[in-house]
This record gives C-alpha cells, structure tokens and sequence, in this order.
C-alpha cells in the first residue's frame, strides 16, 4: 500500500426519505388520525376550528413523521404547536433544505421570504404531488 491509499477514508451518506406511497387511502386515514390525536389533547373552541380547517386543507396532503428527511422542492404545510391552546396550520412553502432537525423553505405568501422551521415545535405534511398518485395507482 502506497501512502496515499492509507489516508483514503469512505464515508456513508445515508438520507431517511419517507417511502414511497403503497396506498392514497392510507396515508389519507393517516393524516386524519395525526390530525385527529394533535387537536384532541389540547381541545378548546379556536383548536376546534383549526382541526376542522387541517381536515379540510390537508386532503391530498400526506402525514410526514420528524425522523424523515423532506427532500428539496417539496411542498409542506405544518401545524405549530409551541402554544397547545392555538395550534394552527401553517401554510407552509417549497423546500430548500432539511438536515434532520430543522428545515428551511421558501414561504409560499406574497412575500417569499425565507423561513427556518425547528421540527420539534412542527408536525409536518408534505403534499402528494401527481406522480405520486399515479405510482400508487399503479402498484395496485
């Protein structure tokens, strides 16, 4: 072995992307019971309303749990819930970077700004996007 060989190190670079959708109905019922499970602890008349408007807003929208990587261009909605007496969805904007405990998107309001979001303070839905629907189509 030369020298050189020896201060050649390999790196694994593993990224936990959320898998892909088996069924549109699953991840619907999903969806409702993330929605469902967040509101129903914390239950007053303003978190009623936002459960009733997630219900809504969130059907073609899927539920992605903190461990998973949102990958880039994505777009995601989320609901706050740093104050449990009003956790509202948030409307969220496109993805430009994710490295596991916060992520950073591009808001989808007038302005586009850029937004820094900590994933513990946020449940996180990521919206199924065409090919999405016809990859599940397809398998079934």
């Amino acid at each position: 072995m030369t020298s050189e060989n020896k201060n050649i190190k390999n790196i694994q670079i593993s990224n936990d992307y959320q898998p892909n959708i088996q069924s549109i109905s699953d991840e619907d019922k999903i969806t409702k019971k993330i929605i469902k499970s967040i509101y129903e602890r914390f239950m007053n008349e303003t978190n009623s309303n936002h459960m009733h408007n997630s219900f809504e807003s969130l059907s073609n929208y899927r539920y992605v749990p903190n461990k998973y990587i949102l990958p880039a261009g994505r777009y995601v909605r989320y609901i706050d819930t740093s104050n449990h007496q009003d956790m509202p969805l948030k409307l969220g904007g496109f993805v430009l970077n994710d490295n596991k405990y916060s992520i950073v998107f591009k808001s989808a309001g007038g302005c586009g700004r850029i937004v820094r979001l900590n994933k513990r303070h946020c449940v996180l839905f990521i919206y199924i996007t065409d090919a999405e629907h016809i990859r599940s189509n397809l398998q079934n």
